[in-house]
């Protein structure tokens, strides 16, 4: 049996983040959800998630959400068009600011290259295969 891996879905209140959270669930993996609840709902969450309320643009909350994690789904984003029109400078923080933020991990301030052991899937509405929560990612 494989051990279980600690597991962070950024946007997992959402829908496409909470299809990931069912299938890494399924493959026997514990998860910690990082969410703002801006569009996601907590009450749509597995009881045996955790979550974290906040946003991926907050370099503190996500050095407290990562805490212990060995790999991330960042699904976490603001994902309307319309929105991304209205208020551009709030979709430019959370999409570009909040994906950077995930990708240096704050608690070291250390770039990307210093967590090549952490795998980081960044997913846009795709269809997701079970073998990624199962196999070892390629180098």
């Amino acid at each position: 049996m494989k051990p279980i891996k600690q597991v962070l879905v950024t946007g997992g209140a959402g829908y496409v983040g909470g299809v990931s959270v069912e299938a890494i669930l399924d493959a026997g993996h514990q998860v910690v959800v990082l969410d703002d609840l801006s569009t996601g709902h907590a009450e749509n969450l597995p009881a045996d998630v955790d979550l974290v309320v906040g946003s991926v643009a907050d370099a503190e909350c996500v050095a407290g959400a990562m805490d212990g994690i060995e790999a991330v789904f960042h699904e976490g984003a603001r994902g309307s068009v319309a929105r991304s029109v209205e208020d551009p400078l709030t979709t430019d923080t959370m999409n570009t600011h909040g994906t950077l933020t995930v990708l240096v991990h704050p608690n070291t301030g250390q770039e990307l290259e210093d967590h090549r052991d952490r795998p980081l899937w960044i997913g846009k509405s795709q269809t997701l295969k079970p073998s990624i929560f199962t196999d070892p990612p390629k180098e």
